[in-house]
């Protein structure tokens, strides 16, 4: 049994990387590299098994491994959030970062060679080990919860309906590398000899129920920087396509937003509080309020900016400094405000999934969330208070 969970690890990493592999041809960018990192992570553990079952004929080879693979799937897991979150090629300099790894890893292998039968010469490996895995787990999770802001605030941006750009899932899938983090930064300071295999025991479960997590969350992560940048080019396209047919304003308009990637939400000298940009505004609220745009499913920014004469980053801009809120925000809040009237409504006979559906979410779950979000109650309590006070 105790030889079960020493191996725990090592399989879920195995079949996980087994099943990414399969999938490789399907799979974006960003998992090809995941499946690098399951990978690394199942030789880490590998050595892992090896030395909790002292198979000691080969712990030379299989700590060597352990020393460059217990410091390169911190940098591996970076560089997958990297690429998740930026679109286009990953250049071949970014693999640099797993340079200390393949320094440990050698020195290991020479430390082995030169004195297979000492182990004190290698503490100062070791401690050279635990200090770059420390400031690896900083890293990661610093600059990797950097990228997926930036990444939830493009989204922001750009779509009304974010949950099924499942951003959210980017937010939870470093969570879980954050708590395996910790745990593995505990276990190299104290060490693996300070663990005997009944000790092994519960990191075992909890390491391997965290890193399948990871494995799922990363396997149905399929929207990324890459499909992101295909939208904004597919809506670009559409938008010149309807503007040379409407008007020179709005050909000069979608011209300028088609030079644009990624939106910036930053306020620029040209709108910074000029009259075009109160111009701007006035017409932005007189869409919302005449035409109730806002209602329409799966409402992108560009489907404003064609309406408007305008581009992606001025107007996001104006929304953010205006309203204090991402585009998503300021559409939901006009959404809920709209279905509050609905639900206050007594001769409204309309459900609560079908007024979420008419004040354009996508799904009654999404509409719940918001709702909630705004109101600090529920669709169906609100109307019950509206129903008991008649």
């Amino acid at each position: 049994m105790q030889s079960l969970f020493i191996t725990l690890p090592f399989v879920v990493c195995t079949l996980c990387f087994i099943t990414f592999a399969l999938y490789w041809r399907k799979a974006n960018p960003a998992q090809h590299i995941l499946t690098f990192f399951f990978f690394i992570a199942s030789t880490l553990y590998w050595g892992h098994a090896v030395y909790f079952s002292h198979t000691m004929s080969i712990f030379p080879v299989s700590d060597s491994i352990y020393a460059f693979a217990t410091t390169a799937v911190y940098p591996i897991f970076y560089l997958y959030l990297r690429r998740l979150t930026h679109p286009g090629t990953m250049s071949w300099r970014w693999w640099l970062i797993l340079l200390p790894a393949l320094t440990i890893g050698v020195w290991a292998a020479l430390l082995y060679t030169i004195a297979p039968t000492n182990p004190a010469i290698h503490h100062g490996r070791y401690l050279a080990m635990k200090i770059i895995g420390i400031a690896q787990i900083i890293a990661v999770c610093t600059l990797g919860l950097h990228h997926l802001r930036s990444f939830d605030r493009q989204v922001a941006n750009y779509y009304a309906d974010t949950d099924q750009r499942n951003v959210r899932k980017l937010r939870l899938l470093l969570l879980f590398f954050v708590l395996t983090s910790i745990g593995s930064a505990i276990l190299t300071h104290l060490g693996r000899e300070s663990f005997n295999q009944s000790l092994f025991i519960i990191p075992a479960i909890v390491f391997s129920t965290l890193l399948f997590s990871i494995a799922h969350v990363g396997y149905n992560q399929n929207f990324d920087a890459d499909r992101l940048q295909a939208e904004f080019e597919n809506a670009d396209r559409n938008a010149f396509q309807e503007a040379e047919a409407e008007s020179p304003e709005a050909l000069i308009a979608v011209s300028a937003s088609n030079k644009q990637t990624l939106p910036d939400t930053s306020p620029t000298p040209e709108n910074d509080g000029n009259e075009n940009s109160d111009e701007l505004l006035l017409h932005l609220k007189r869409l919302m309020e005449h035409e109730q745009l806002f209602l329409r499913p799966n409402l992108l920014l560009s489907d404003i900016t064609r309406r408007l004469c305008t581009n992606r980053t001025r107007l996001s801009a104006l929304i953010n400094r205006h309203f204090g809120m991402a585009f998503s925000d300021y559409i939901n809040q006009l959404r809920i405000r709209h279905a509050i009237t609905l639900l206050n409504d007594e001769n409204n006979t309309l459900s609560i999934r079908e007024i979420g559906e008419h004040c354009g979410f996508g799904t009654e779950a999404s509409f719940h969330r918001n709702f909630k979000k705004i109101t600090g109650q529920t669709p169906a309590g609100l109307r019950k208070r509206t129903k008991s006070r008649e």
